[in-house]
């Protein structure tokens, strides 16, 4: 059975490309972030505790807080990207959100992790 967040990871790894490639433009990544955002609304966002015991509960609500900033910095950063008039200050928004990416990597890995637990 899939589980409800794999369309996330699959966002996120296209992202983690897209980001990494100079070829890749602004429209292309500001589309990108808008799905993973909605795939994280749709699918992580409604995920419940119920079933979990209280510290699970707690992690997985924590878990979700943190996706949530980090995908909200995530659109800033392509609203800083797109004002930075230098290539290097570009170069550098693209890293920061390579370093976002990569949290919410690990994010993703904890959520997984959480769910391998209590099943």
């Amino acid at each position: 059975m899939e589980r409800p967040w794999t369309e996330f990871k699959q966002v996120l790894e296209q992202l983690q490309g897209a980001i990494g490639s100079p070829t890749t433009d602004l429209a292309q990544l500001r589309t990108m972030v808008a799905k993973l955002q909605q795939v994280f609304q749709d699918h992580i966002a409604t995920l419940s505790g119920d079933q979990a015991d209280e510290p699970e509960a707690s992690r997985l609500k924590s878990l979700q807080v943190e996706i949530d900033k980090q995908l909200r910095l995530l659109g800033l950063d392509i609203n800083f990207l797109q004002a930075a008039r230098q290539s290097a200050t570009a170069q550098q928004r693209r890293s920061q959100m390579g370093d976002r990416l990569t949290l919410l990597t690990t994010y993703y890995a904890a959520l997984s992790d959480l769910f391998s637990r209590s099943n």
